[in-house]
């Protein structure tokens, strides 16, 4: 079982109405507080709106939202334009019911789906209801019930309730107990639970009652007294809810299958009239919560905050009805670590939400208003990647414009990177416009990632990055060239690339510069050979240069090369040189070579070096079988040597 955390909650001054409201912070990245930060009121942007129920986001501009007697409106934030959707089912408006949440379908944007939970009335009473139907402009068409909770019960308490889809695309949907607590821990009735869905109401076999004996199949988890709010940990793909305990006991907790929640069995809160439910906190087979509210706050919507918070972390916000104010909750593997409340006794917060580019929203109940938000977190706009090649020593992180003045950064990298080398900060001071990454000398090709927070001095902020450490591209060459004086070309073979090089530069030291050797610069890579200019005026010698190789994002190291160039008489082909002679060169089906005198060393090798062939006073060797391509036969005699290129088609 889970440690239960208690939390002292004063009471504040409730308020009615509505309230709608939308905060300047972004959160896109993830949120990692030195103290937890609060939200303010920026400025009024929407006034005289109903009783609000259940909101939520088509886009980051336009928000779908319910009013509790019935309607159903869509507004876009840029235009301030309000809309009254039409389609929507009739609804039993009787104290706690009427029209209640609204979600969109994960695949809104290609089927239009809708979805509503509402009070509906039947004979007996009311219950919660479940629906859809495909919006279409203003209207939401072809709108379909496609459940109804049992029993029927003539009372105005606690019908829930809140959809949530989750990344398999199953419905959860909660239903209150309906002001009778017995029901929840009745598996053979729907009041008290949460229910899973396929997303067309129908059970989904895996749901863990199914084929049990006097139970409903579509309850999920049970002993739940009226949730409220209800949300998916984008980190994780998990469902958590938290409901209104009595007087006193509001709980947060991870909903998980076949498990039961102990009301009325178990709470930490009394009765209205003082007297006590249960004096047990927790039973076995009983879930404890997550984290606890005494006295209540009377919880009211949910998120969590995105991205994916780090080592398991998570923030979340939560609206407060009695509480009237917005309760911003951090988690740590599921333990609580602290928690603030923001805008104490502004309103009563039914619904907090926050929409697709990161900015928080939230419904109230009085004053009827859909406000903007501001926030203490120092936040800055930066590119949150960078790339450096392998064997650099450093890179940077850009950021442009920031918010409530941040003066101190700090890094904290994941095991992975610290393992490679790379070093936290901590209370570093913040540069100017790029935040400098030291990269370890060892560190292999990868993705290294960590936390960047910037800090004002009140609260913090941490974004994930990631720094990528490309491998460099590389070629395996071959021996260098050695040419004839006069000639004016060179071959250097290569082989085995890594990492995709296209292009190429040579940058030629002193001696070879002066003489006359060209640096080429980002040349177009061919396959296989390089063909370098030799100047026709180069002495013999050895001339050296640096070789590097590039792709998109990279340069390698660099490799030194160096053309030899032989002062030798030039002999035209076919003409004896110390009676050897090969025959024909370069085009023949058959390569001979013909010794009349015997030459004392003959070599054959390829592109790379590699010895293919050698003799010494061979009258005649036939080369017929050879493979296509470039060789090169060094023939020595009497000290003198000659180099000549073999083309095998």
């Amino acid at each position: 079982m889970k440690k239960s955390t208690f939390i002292s909650i004063s009471k504040l001054k409730t308020k009615f109405g509505f309230l709608f409201l939308w905060s300047t912070f972004a959160l896109c990245s993830h949120l990692g507080f030195s103290q937890t930060p609060e939200l303010f009121e920026e400025r009024i942007l929407l006034n005289n709106i109903a009783t609000p129920w259940g909101f939520t986001f088509i886009n980051s501009n336009e928000v779908l939202f319910t009013e509790k007697q019935g309607k159903v409106y869509r507004y876009v934030i840029s235009t301030n334009t309000n809309t009254e959707i039409t389609g929507v089912p009739a609804i039993s408006q009787n104290g706690q019911g009427g029209l209640l949440d609204i979600a969109l379908h994960p695949d809104f944007s290609t089927n239009s789906f809708v979805y509503l939970t509402y009070a509906v009335a039947a004979t007996g009473g009311q219950t919660t209801a479940l629906g859809r139907g495909k919006l279409v402009g203003t209207q939401l068409q072809n709108f379909t019930e496609l459940f109804r909770a049992l029993p029927i019960v003539n009372s105005g308490q606690h019908f829930g309730s809140r959809i949530v889809f989750d990344k398999n695309k199953f419905l959860y949907m909660s239903v209150g107990d309906r002001g009778t607590p017995a029901n929840a821990q009745d598996k053979n009735n729907h009041s008290g639970k949460v229910l899973r869905f396929n997303d067309d109401g129908t059970v989904p076999p895996s749901n863990p009652l199914v084929g049990v004996a006097n139970t409903k199949p579509e309850i999920f988890c049970w002993g739940n007294r009226n949730i409220q709010g209800m949300a998916m940990n984008p980190a994780t793909g998990e469902i958590y809810a938290h409901e209104h305990g009595p007087k006193g006991g509001d709980e947060l907790n991870l909903i998980k299958p076949n498990t039961n929640y102990g009301w009325p069995a178990v709470t930490f809160g009394i009765d209205y009239n003082g007297t006590i439910i249960s004096s047990d906190t927790t039973l076995p087979g009983m879930e404890l919560p997550l984290t606890y509210w005494v006295p209540s706050i009377a919880p009211s919507g949910m998120t969590f905050l995105t991205n994916a918070q780090p080592d398991n972390e998570a923030d979340i916000l939560i609206g407060a009805l009695a509480g009237t104010h917005i309760h911003w909750l951090k988690m740590k593997d599921d333990k609580r670590i602290s928690s603030t409340r923001s805008m104490n006794g502004y309103a009563r917060f039914r619904d907090v939400r926050q929409a697709p580019d990161g900015k928080i929203y939230a419904m109230t109940e009085s004053p009827n208003r859909f406000v903007l938000l501001r926030s203490t977190i120092p936040t800055v706009t930066l590119d949150s990647s960078a790339t450096v090649c392998k064997g650099l020593s450093s890179t940077s992180i850009v950021y442009t414009t920031t918010t409530n003045t941040p003066t101190k950064y700090s890094i904290v990298w994941n095991t992975q990177a610290v393992s490679a080398g790379f070093t936290n900060i901590t209370a570093g001071s913040l540069p100017a416009s790029q935040i400098p990454i030291s990269i370890p000398s060892g560190a292999a090709a990868g993705i290294y990632s960590g936390t960047l927070s910037v800090n004002n001095g009140t609260a913090s902020i941490g974004y994930d990055i990631n720094i990528t450490v490309n491998g460099n591209p590389t070629i395996v060459l071959g021996v260098n060239p050695n040419v004839n004086a006069g000639d004016t070309n060179a071959l250097l073979a290569y082989t085995n690339t890594s990492n995709s090089p296209t292009r190429y530069s040579i940058n030629w030291l002193n001696t070879a510069t002066t003489a006359g050797f060209l640096n080429a610069t980002n040349v177009p890579l061919p396959n296989s050979a390089i063909t370098i200019a030799v100047p026709t005026a180069a002495a013999k010698g050895s001339y050296f240069g640096i070789l590097t190789v590039s792709n998109s994002n990279c340069t390698s190291l660099g490799d030194t090369i160096s053309v030899t160039v032989d002062k030798i008489s030039s002999i035209e082909e076919k003409q004896a040189f110390k009676n050897g002679t090969v025959y024909p060169n370069p085009f023949s089906e058959k390569i001979i070579f013909k010794n009349s005198n015997g030459a004392e060393n003959y070599t054959l090798t390829n592109l790379f070096g590699q010895a293919i062939w050698s003799g010494k006073k061979i009258e005649q060797q036939d080369f017929s079988n050879l493979k296509s391509g470039l060789y090169f036969l060094t023939i020595i005699k009497d000290n003198e040597r000659q180099t000549l290129n073999l083309v095998k088609e």
